[in-house]
Parts: structure tokens; sequence; C-alpha cells
């Protein structure tokens, strides 16, 4: 979840086209740019649980359920991990804004169906992906899941909690979507974020050192 932090802090200091220009390569890690999400991030650090780092998410969200933990910044997939009857006792808020002059961004990682180009059956596969991305199957997913996804199929109706509504919402008053860290640039670039960020967290007081070191894993990965 440490990739949700930096994924959030910069698209509220950079904007979403300087994150996704990071991601894909055409900016740096040891930009100044990114240097202040960390300076940013650095002044909440102290409010961070130390032992954070070694927590599933699925524990985290017991410790939350059992009031040993104020908050914790997580996807909607928590619920999985949660009793039906304890999400009435949850809320969430936005992602606090940095800079009103940034163009609000938020994250929302969405889920798709592919084929491949070699089937040997292009019509049904065509047709089985027109049936998965229809009204029905998309409530039906909605349905079977843990009951707070949002269906992206606009005609299909989400469900009808306070939390799905509230979230809906939210995305509907950005300007920006961005999807989330390793789904923006790579799995390939994934790890030379867990090793960034989870060092920083230890030691953040190395900032300079940590980037350079990112900037360097990151040439690796967009040159192999």
């Amino acid at each position: 979840m440490a990739s949700a932090w930096f994924d959030y802090l910069n698209i509220r200091i950079n904007g979403a086209p300087f994150h996704r220009e990071l991601l894909a390569g055409k900016q740096r890690f040891d930009d100044p740019k990114v240097k202040a999400v960390f300076t940013r991030w650095r002044e909440v650090l102290p409010y961070f649980d130390p032992k954070g780092k070694a927590y599933p998410f699925q524990e985290a969200t017991t410790a939350l359920l059992a009031g040993k933990t104020g908050m914790f910044l997580i996807g909607t997939f928590f619920a999985d991990a949660a009793p039906k009857d304890a999400l009435g006792d949850l809320d969430f808020f936005r992602f606090p804004i940095i800079d009103p002059a940034v163009p609000l961004a938020e994250e929302a990682p969405t889920d798709g169906f592919f084929a491949s180009a070699k089937t040997a059956n292009p019509t049904g596969a065509r047709a089985l992906l027109g049936y998965l991305a229809g009204v029905e199957a998309q409530e039906a997913y909605v349905k079977a899941s843990s009951g707070i996804v949002l269906p992206a199929n606009p005609k299909a109706k989400a469900s009808d909690s306070p939390l799905v509504a509230k979230g809906k919402a939210m995305l509907d008053e950005a300007k920006e979507l961005t999807q989330f860290f390793n789904r923006d640039s790579s799995d390939a670039l994934q790890p030379t974020a867990d090793t960034a960020l989870t060092k920083f967290i230890d030691k953040p007081d190395q900032i300079d050192a940590i980037l350079r070191e990112w900037q360097a894993g990151a040439e690796k990965v967009f040159k192999g």
C-alpha cells in the first residue's frame, strides 16, 4: 500500500499527467517534483503505525474493525476481509487536496476481460466479451462481489450501499483517473517502488539517495 500513498501524493502535488509520464519512463524519479512528494510524505510519517509494513491488508482490516487503528489508505477490496455487518460502521473520505490548482484526480483501478488474438473461435470470443461488458453480466458481477465495486458499464446498476454511492460521486467529480502504480506502469517496475518506498519509510532522512537509486533501478527496467 506504500505505492498507493505515493500515487495519491504525486497526483495531488504534481498532477495525473506527470504521474503517468513518470511511470512510463518519460520523467525521472530523482526530479525535484518527486522529491517534493517525499518531503510532504515525511510530514505525516510520525502518524504511521511503525509495524504497518508487516501487515497484510486482512490483518490491518481486523485492527481497524477492532478500534485499534483509526484509519488507513486502502482500496475497496478491504471489504473482502470484513464481515458484512461491519461495513455499516465504516466510512471513507477523499485523499486530502494539497494544491487546489492541480486538477482533481482519483485512483480508480479498473478490471477488464481480454481474449487472445490467436483464438480459434474469434466470433465466439467477441460474443463472450460483449456479454461480459453488458448490463446483465456486470450486475451479476456486482452482486457476487463484496458489494462495493462499481460496474464499468454505465447502464448497469451498482449496489445501493452508502459507501458505493459516495465513491461513485467522488469519481464523477474527478477530472482525471489513474489506476494503480503497477497498472499505470508495469509489474516489472513495481519492485523498484517497493524497494524505494519501504526504504523511505525506514529512513526518511535519505530521500535524495533513495530517489537516485530508484531512478537507476527504473532505467534498468525501461531499457530491459
